[in-house]
């Protein structure tokens, strides 16, 4: 499966890139130990997209001077036969706001994955898509002085979903960012996509 997988990504890589360096430059790279590496998600065109965890989001409340933030990590089981985007999301162990995970369905993060092969569709709901083992975990942060969070920082207080609920703070989402593909109906593929 991986092996077809960079073939096609090959194929779709700019041919300028692709050509074989000339001999002088060959000569140059060996005397000089010089590797030429391409990154698999350049080969691939998938991305991560952008993450700004500690920007204002929709989902941050203050609740009776308690500040509570929602944020998501992308998380699921590391396979060596996963998604290139699948991959790259795990190895890139970002924390976003909901917006930027809608965001990711209006760029091209996942090509071919998208309705008839479109090469966008919603990541906040198909993740990776069809057969995918992998889904948003949220992460709730607080601060009882309602001051600001820093999400990044080993400081940062985290709070178990019932609790924060008991302080009044309910965070409602759409049961399919919680779920893997390929627990859902017909796996995640859609109607309309073949099955990879």
């Amino acid at each position: 499966m991986q092996g077809a997988n960079e073939k096609r990504c090959w194929k779709e890589f700019p041919q300028h890139l692709t050509r074989t360096p000339k001999p002088w430059t060959r000569r140059l790279m060996r005397k000089h130990r010089i590797q030429l590496v391409v990154p698999h998600s350049v080969l691939c065109n998938v991305s991560t997209g952008s993450a700004f965890p500690n920007a204002k989001s929709g989902q941050d409340r203050v609740i009776d001077g308690i500040k509570f933030v929602t944020r998501y990590v992308y998380e699921g089981e590391r396979k060596d036969d996963s998604r290139p985007f699948c991959r790259n999301m795990m190895k890139a162990d970002k924390i976003y706001r909901k917006e930027d995970i809608i965001r990711m369905g209006t760029q091209e993060v996942n090509k071919g994955w998208g309705p008839r092969g479109r090469n966008t569709y919603s990541i906040w709901k198909w993740k990776g898509g069809g057969n995918c083992y992998h889904r948003w975990n949220k992460q709730i942060y607080v601060s009882f002085e309602g001051t600001g969070i820093d999400v990044r920082s080993p400081k940062a207080a985290r709070i178990a979903v019932k609790k924060a609920e008991k302080y009044g703070y309910k965070i409602r989402n759409s049961k399919l960012v919680s779920q893997r593909p390929i627990d859902m109906p017909n796996q995640g593929f859609l109607p309309s996509n073949k099955r990879q």
